[in-house]
């Protein structure tokens, strides 16, 4: 196959080439994202189960869709390869590297990328994610060129039916997941902080509005919500002041609770810190 012929000519090829790309990458997003599922327990109920892959899929390929959008624009504004190409691959290089990075983090501390995260990242985190870019750059150049050869050399290929089912996927995952919040089925919405800068839609009170879920319960969820955003969580303890009198005879206990988090041991020292390293001493 000669060069040409790899190339996408006009705006129906062009769109074809990048529809096609864009689902390359949200296959490779889902494949990077597997490490931030690593520690998700899979549901045992069916529903939970199904939504459990809807969704991620879904994420995945609205993501990818969302990142590539502006060169999809591109593509049928002006329609050249060779310059909506260049786009599409740093878009999508940006994509990937902004999930490898976010895989690390969420692998370490359990939680998401976030503007306080990565202004507080030191130089040699940053030469770190300039490797993955420039790696991801190259990647995604060769992957734009695989894609137009796999394309262009079927043009009966009819994305039209992965794109529908990909939407069929992600509005049933949706609706299960309105119902689940609605109800409290933390077995479906356990999975939101799992898949990064995932926001599914809730509709606790149109649902119960449409008599779709029980008015009673969509309260009792509300109140939980805002106990969790007040700080408080949905587990009240203890009720009341913890109470521990000692008896005349045995006096006070003597006991000394010293808690500190991200400590290294060998920081006790003298020298670093002498307060901790007296009172390490006179507990041994």
């Amino acid at each position: 196959m000669d060069a040409v012929e790899t190339v996408p000519r006009g705006r129906r090829s062009t769109a074809r080439v990048l529809g096609w790309f864009v689902a390359a990458n949200a296959a490779l997003a889902a494949l990077v994202g597997l490490r931030m599922v690593a520690g998700y327990d899979l549901p045992a109920a069916p529903v939970a189960l199904l939504y459990t892959l809807l969704a991620y899929v879904g994420h995945y390929a609205t993501l990818a869709l969302l990142v590539l959008a502006p060169a999809l624009l591109l593509a049928v504004a002006w329609p050249r390869w060779a310059v909506v190409r260049p786009l599409a691959v740093l878009l999508g290089a940006a994509l990937l590297t902004a999930l490898v990075v976010d895989g690390n983090v969420f692998a370490e501390q359990r939680y998401h990328l976030t503007p306080l995260t990565v202004a507080i990242f030191a130089p040699a985190t940053w030469v770190f994610v300039a490797i993955i870019g420039l790696t991801a750059l190259v990647f995604e150049w060769l992957l734009a060129g695989a894609v137009a050869r796999f394309v262009l050399a079927a043009p009966g290929r009819r994305g039209g039916v992965l794109l529908a089912g990909l939407a069929a996927g992600w509005l049933a995952g949706q609706g299960i997941h309105m119902y689940a919040d609605a109800v409290g089925d933390t077995a479906v919405t356990a999975l939101t902080r799992y898949l990064p800068a995932y926001f599914p839609i809730k509709a606790k009170r149109t649902l119960a509005r449409l008599g779709l879920v029980d008015t009673a319960t969509v309260e009792r969820q509300r109140l939980l919500a805002r106990t969790a955003a007040a700080g408080g969580g949905p587990l009240r303890y203890p009720l009341a002041p913890l109470d521990c009198p000692a008896t005349p005879a045995a006096g006070p206990p003597n006991l000394l609770f010293v808690l500190i988090d991200g400590l290294r041991t060998d920081a006790v020292d003298p020298r670093l810190t002498p307060t901790l390293a007296a009172l390490q001493i006179e507990g041994e």
